[in-house]
């Protein structure tokens, strides 16, 4: 699972986690596969991988595994939208490939919502942003082919903002995976009331 997209969504996450200490816990959200495991234990982390289907969970444990990492990795089924975590039961939660399937704002928020709760430092979480070539082709596209998307939508950047303030957050990180080229960008988000100040910014 090296593939080019991977290595890039890594790249962001590590920036988005520099100043979080080794031995921290972190949450992946929806885990999938299990791609960012060993990426995160080998970045010194301690992590629950949790994602709504226990065959995923399987997938995920198995694919972990097979990369010889077993030990500081816990598994459990939950939702984003509604973990059943614990109040403050992470450092840090993760959220990949997740709100780009959430059309709605009310459901953005809820969901941002939720995973603020169990975060007792900050949230990363990725979405596909409007500002970048591939979001224009993607509108082109379906424009082109007479079609309405209804998923993997592009979110317009100001949006996203205004989400993540409606649920008690802001952006103190914007990390683009392919800066002006692709629609994948990671934020990091922390409550409002801790914010210091805007990381790599590129708006």
């Amino acid at each position: 699972m090296n593939s080019k997209t991977h290595v890039r969504e890594i790249k962001c996450i590590s920036k988005a986690l520099t100043d979080t200490a080794k031995g921290a816990h972190v949450l992946d959200i929806p885990c999938g596969a299990g791609r960012l495991i060993p990426d995160l234990v080998g970045l010194g982390y301690r992590v629950t991988a949790a994602d709504v289907a226990p065959l995923m969970l399987m997938e995920a444990q198995k694919y972990a595994e097979s990369r010889q990492v077993k030990a500081n990795v816990d598994y459990a089924v939950a939702d984003v939208l509604d973990t059943g975590f614990e109040d403050n039961s992470f450092d840090v939660v993760i959220c990949n490939r997740m709100f780009h399937h959430f059309r709605e704002p009310e459901v953005r928020v809820t969901g941002l919502r939720e995973l603020k709760r169990i975060a007792r430092e900050y949230l990363i979480v990725s979405f596909f942003c409007n500002l970048s070539s591939d979001a224009m082709f993607f509108h082109i596209g379906n424009y082109l082919r007479k079609n309405k998307s209804t998923d993997r939508l592009p979110i317009h950047f100001s949006q996203m903002k205004r989400d993540a303030i409606d649920a008690g957050l802001q952006v103190v990180g914007i990390h683009p995976m392919r800066p002006a080229i692709s629609r994948q960008w990671y934020l990091k988000l922390m409550p409002t009331n801790e914010v210091l100040g805007v990381q790599d910014g590129h708006i």
